[in-house]
């Protein structure tokens, strides 16, 4: 994947592999999956690995306490504008 900076905005992805989540989390600028309902916990380890400054994930609804924090770990803001239960 060579796409650098800037906003990587996939926001018609419906579902994420670990391999695709591991590929996107190499991306150097924002990066907006807000069109992912749910996570793998695969998916929420790669993600968690992501190093850009924003992290937009507002479709999910739900996360296990695990799942947020993992992601709660990274630096960077964490999105989660649609999320109702953890």
């Amino acid at each position: 994947m060579e796409h650098e900076g800037g906003t990587l905005s996939l926001g018609g992805l419906k579902k994420l592999s670990e391999s695709a989540a591991a590929a996107l989390a190499q991306h150097n600028g924002r990066l907006s999956l807000g069109g992912l309902t749910t996570l793998s916990s695969g998916v929420v380890k790669a993600l968690a690995g992501y190093q850009g400054d924003w992290l937009i994930l507002d479709g999910l609804a739900t996360l296990t306490s695990e799942s947020a924090k993992s992601l709660a770990s990274r630096e960077g803001v964490l999105s989660v504008k649609g999320l109702r239960t953890i």
